[in-house]
């Protein structure tokens, strides 16, 4: 979404975004890092400007640091330094949330990472200050509680275009704006149908679909965990996914260049963005071209992926991988991509919503497969849930 807006659209929620640093170890780390910046939402009316990090870049002695927490572990913590910049050290392969709180600014956390043995980069935090959380809360009809947080979940994103991806630091990905795609539709998170930002950067109703900004979000969303995608209807452009752990009260921030952001040609999905989902992804709407007086244009159908395999094989001996996509609009067509952590070890094409394939696992040791539906013209993506192989 677009970094400089006025008050009157003040309705653009944050930025936190993540690349992937492959590691260089050969064996799977214990732990990996979690890097980036806290930065104000930036906005501006008149004299009044929010543009700084957390601390001030420019001195300003009212705005300190951000402490940088791990949800899931409570006890890993960290400050903010020069241009709001952290480094965080969490566990390897493991669900992981960041939350990102700061005195007159408003707690945000990220989506959440399950990380598989590489380094994350710019994963930032564009906190807005308290006064103007508050007035985005108005804007998007988002009910507030006493202590002025959602009284359910709100979750924002960014369809976000894969050229802002290859910013070479982050000052230059801070001045990349306009960064959307426009025309594409995003999931429903459960029962709640998204809401799309329009080209003045305030979320609107009657906005179809995407605008240039990008921006999306999701309001009085139930407590539980959702994994969102996006699509266009004519399949020109190519998302990935991820996933939020909804609680009462919590800002979800999966902003670029992570969350909905567009995927290369031939690109699958970083794992680290597919947390173990505990529901299938939800149904994508499409409008009707405007003006047409058609009906909106079928919907891409809910999917689950489920992958399954032997519990344990012996060293240099392949073992017998099988997926089956489930779909509420019948038999899905397309690609699964089987991952091993962060390694691809098979592309299957499905028949009937099936694949099975023969994957050679070298390492001694525990290996995490998981498999990844890239979604059709008809069919949104998903992905299964982790299994165990244990190489003796």
């Amino acid at each position: 979404m677009r970094r400089s807006i006025h008050l009157a659209a003040a309705g653009a929620l944050a930025l936190a975004a993540a690349t992937v640093v492959p590691s260089a170890a050969s064996a799977a780390p214990d732990t990996v890092t979690i890097s980036g910046n806290a930065y104000e939402f930036i906005f501006s009316l008149g004299s009044i400007s929010f543009n700084d990090t957390l601390p001030s870049r420019t001195g300003d002695a009212t705005k300190g640091p951000a402490t940088i927490t791990v949800d899931q572990h409570p006890e890993i913590s960290v400050q903010t330094g020069t241009d709001g910049a952290y480094s965080i050290t969490v566990p390897n392969d493991a669900d992981i949330t960041l939350r990102a709180t700061a005195t007159g600014y408003h707690e945000t956390y990220t989506q959440t990472f399950h990380t598989s043995g590489a380094d994350l980069t710019q994963v930032n935090f564009q906190m807005p200050a308290d006064m103007i959380f508050k007035a985005m809360a108005g804007i998007a009809h988002v009910s507030l509680d006493a202590d002025g947080n959602p009284t359910r979940c709100a979750i924002v994103s960014t369809l976000y275009h894969k050229e802002g991806r290859n910013a070479p630091d982050f000052w230059t990905f801070h001045e990349d704006h306009p960064h959307g795609i426009a025309g594409a539709s995003a999931s429903d998170a459960g029962t709640v149908k998204p809401t799309y930002f329009n080209k003045h950067v305030l979320p609107d109703p009657t906005q179809p679909s995407s605008s240039p900004d990008g921006g999306v979000l999701w309001t009085g969303v139930p407590a539980g965990r959702y994994q969102l995608t996006a699509a266009t209807q004519d399949d020109s452009h190519r998302f990935s996914t991820f996933v939020a752990d909804c609680k009462d009260g919590r800002f979800i921030n999966a902003s670029p260049p992570q969350g909905l952001y567009e995927l290369n040609d031939g690109e699958s999905a970083n794992p680290a963005d597919l947390a173990f989902p505990a529901m299938s992804s939800g149904r994508i709407e499409f409008p009707a071209p405007a003006g047409s007086g058609q009906p909106d244009a079928p919907a891409k159908a809910a999917t689950t992926t489920r992958l399954s395999a032997p519990k344990s094989i012996r060293a240099m001996h392949k073992a017998t991988v099988r997926v089956r996509v489930k779909s509420t609009g019948g038999a899905p067509t397309g690609k699964v991509a089987v991952f091993d952590g962060a390694k691809k070890v098979a592309s299957l094409a499905l028949k009937a919503g099936k694949a099975s394939a023969k994957v050679l696992l070298k390492k001694v040791g525990k290996h995490r497969l998981r498999a990844v539906y890239a979604g059709s013209s008809t069919a949104a993506s998903s992905t299964s849930r982790a299994i165990t192989i244990r190489v003796h």
